[in-house]
């Protein structure tokens, strides 16, 4: 079937296997199936649209609407809705159902559905178990973490995001199992490694690409089980550490250097077209150990799915989900559903079954355009029913959802509670502020710069010569001119390491570290070596030599 997407214009298909997903997925109440319909924006509109509801990097500082205690929020001051500090929202002095009400089928759900929006107070960050890690969104099980979103079990980490069983990493990203690393971007269980990217089990090295097994080595590609290695080529131990000498990170002028010389290695060695680690039948990009899986972009453990972006690990039977968790199934249009089952259209819930268009509820079944539920069961906007009374209902609210275009679809982007240019929607598909504004979507306008009228403090070339003082001093980044800070854990791990201190702030290296994971589309390209058709994540005018998989691993290995 052909489609036109309705947002953006681009044509699109959906196959007949996407239909019959969408009818196993559909609803089943009382013997009859309520099919979902094909979609009607294409599969990065809706990715777009999903994203536009995840603020994980901007941080504010307000008060909670319960206690007037001040906290930090992914939610500034002056949005129109209440916040409640997470203590106080798990608690049982918040109930959600408490602003229950009945549902009008004189009006559009979505309409309805934004009312209650405005007065069910919403969770301050997302996070469970942390300890000593409040500015951290996302988060499971953080310890000593600063500025760390979408992380779990880690300890003394900063600036970090999807950093998991980590322990003192500093500036990384979608890292597993690593320590004491720096500036590293899609490693597993690497130890004291900086600047790395697409790396396992490495030790000791820096500025590294594709590397597997390889410990003590500066400026590689494509090594498998080495040691003492310079641009590739190897050198003795005796050699090595000599010659090291001359590859320092303490001076911001030579990892300059460094970082230039980096770039041009990568630009000679052939790179891989998709990284599809033992995985059977799967497109995208970054699968590991999944099979059957279709335009999927950073999975693991998972089957049959469609869609799927950032979605983790262990997910099966699920099209269109975003930043989905562990342990998921049966789930369609979702945002952050995790550890869920049968779930459609629903953003930021935890633990359920069998929910539907749905915000921030958890532990919860069987409910119906809820907000802010917990441990609840058949709810429709928040009202309790009985199971005869939600099944006599949900099919009626379901046909009229029909009639208005609302079924099928998931909450549109002026329904977010963030501005556009606050989620990762704006890293994913950069937007100005008057196109962001020409689709009645939201803009939030902050200060580039602060307050600050002091002198800009000079930062020392060398580690060596950084005073204590420097945690007192405001500094400027050079990219944005945003005003950042240098924290005392910081300061210490960049003397234990040796490394320079930055001259961005955190959110400009964030997004230079990231800049390559938001590309969600896949080009035709030819093999540079063997000219066999091949899919890539580097479009046709990149200069980079891109090799088919077969060709790739006969140079590498």
């Amino acid at each position: 079937m052909d489609k036109t997407c309705k947002n953006c214009s681009q044509h699109f298909e959906v196959s007949d296997e996407d239909m019959k997903f969408y009818e196993r997925v559909s609803p089943f109440i009382k013997g009859t199936t309520y099919l979902i319909p094909p979609p009607t924006f294409c599969p990065l509109c809706r990715q777009q649209r999903r994203m536009s509801w995840r603020n994980e990097r901007k941080l504010y500082n307000r008060k909670c609407d319960f206690s007037g205690r001040p906290i930090v929020s992914i939610y500034s001051a002056d949005k129109p809705y209440k916040v409640y500090e997470s203590k106080v929202w798990w608690s049982d002095d918040f109930d959600g159902k408490k602003y229950a009400r009945d549902f009008d089928f004189l009006r559009p759900f979505f309409e309805q559905l934004r009312e209650l929006q405005l007065v069910v107070p919403r969770l301050a960050l997302f996070g469970k178990k942390g300890e000593n890690s409040e500015y951290t969104n996302h988060a499971d099980q953080l310890k000593n973490c600063y500025l760390v979103m979408n992380g779990g079990n880690s300890e003394n980490c900063f600036y970090a995001n999807w950093v998991v069983n980590c322990r003192d990493c500093m500036d990384s990203s979608y890292v597993d199992g690593c320590e004491l690393c720096y500036e590293c971007t899609y490693c597993n269980t690497c130890y004291n490694c900086q600047f790395a990217y697409h790396c396992d089990d490495c030790r000791d090295s820096r500025f590294v690409y594709d590397c597997k097994g390889v410990s003590k080595s500066v400026l590689c590609v494509g090594l498998r089980n080495k040691s003492y290695c310079i641009l590739n080529e190897q050198y003795s131990k005796e050699e090595f550490e000599k010659k090291i000498k001359e590859f320092s990170t303490a001076s911001y002028t030579e990892l300059q250097i460094l970082q230039k010389s980096f770039q041009e290695l990568l630009l000679k060695h052939p790179h891989r077209a998709l990284f599809l680690n033992n995985s059977e039948n799967c497109s995208g990009q970054n699968i590991f150990n999944s099979k059957n899986c279709q335009q999927c972009f950073f999975l693991y453990d998972s089957q049959d799915c469609k869609y799927c972006y950032n979605s983790a690990v262990n997910i099966t039977d699920s099209y269109d989900i975003y930043e989905t968790g562990i342990n998921c199934e049966l789930q369609i249009e979702t945002h952050a559903c995790n550890r869920s089952k049968y779930i459609g259209f629903s953003n930021a819930s935890y633990d359920n079954n069998n929910i539907w268009y749905s915000d921030n509820c958890h532990n919860s079944s069987y409910l119906f355009g809820c907000i802010g539920l917990k441990k609840d069961q058949y709810c429709i906007l928040n009202k309790q029913y009985s199971r005869e009374e939600y099944e006599r209902l949900v099919p009626k609210i379901i046909e009229h959802m029909k009639k208005s275009n609302e079924y099928g679809e998931f909450f549109p982007t002026s329904m977010s509670p963030f501005a556009y240019n606050e989620t990762v929607a704006h890293d994913a598909i950069s937007m100005t502020k008057e196109q962001v504004e020409a689709k009645n979507w939201h803009w939030y306008e902050d200060a580039l710069g602060g307050d600050y009228q002091g002198e800009k403090a000079r930062i020392p070339d060398t580690i060596e010569d950084v005073e204590d003082d420097i945690l007192e001093k405001i500094l400027t980044c050079e990219t944005c001119q945003k005003h950042y800070r240098i924290i005392r854990q910081e300061l210490n791990f960049y003397r234990q390491q040796k490394i320079t201190l930055p001259r961005q702030c955190v959110d400009c290296r964030h997004r230079v570290r990231t800049k390559n994971h938001y590309q969600f589309t896949l080009f035709p390209r030819n093999c540079a070596k063997c000219n066999f058709g091949i899919q890539t994540t580097y479009a046709s005018d990149q200069p980079e030599t891109v090799y088919c998989e077969k060709c790739y691993l006969e140079t590498v290995y």
